[in-house]
């Protein structure tokens, strides 16, 4: 399972999200005419981790989840659960143990033509194959 199914299955389990979106996580765009509140998550850069001379089965990679919703509040509150699945998250899905996660950096804004709300977090997620 690769590091985006992994984000998947956890974002689409997570009862906060599951319950307001179901299985409305999409990968790198929403959907053309997408139903809302929805996210979509992306890895956005993963680096090898090196030690002593040896490579690592460990990587870091940089995932970014943007939560959109027709409200401000709507957009964060989705944020916030999307915050409370992955922060400091360890665990196994599938074949991809993820060893820790962290937030980053996240900021809300919204999409001046569209009127939608966005609510955007970057987390570092450490994983190793299960």
């Amino acid at each position: 399972m690769s590091l985006s199914e992994a984000i998947f299955s956890r974002l689409s389990t997570y009862v906060g999200i599951a319950e307001r979106i179901g299985t409305r996580s999409y990968p790198d765009r929403l959907p053309q005419n997408p139903i809302l509140p929805a996210n979509v998550f992306q890895v956005i850069s993963t680096e090898k981790i090196h030690a002593g001379g040896a490579d690592l089965a460990i990587t870091r990679s940089r995932v970014q989840v943007d939560s959109y919703g027709l409200t401000y509040d709507e957009s964060r509150y989705l944020g916030q659960q999307v915050r409370g699945a992955l922060q400091r998250y360890r665990g196994t899905e599938g074949t991809t143990e993820v060893r820790a996660s962290f937030l980053d950096s996240n900021e809300d804004m919204s999409m001046d033509e569209t009127g939608i709300w966005r609510t955007s977090q970057d987390f570092m997620v450490w994983t190793e194959p299960a």
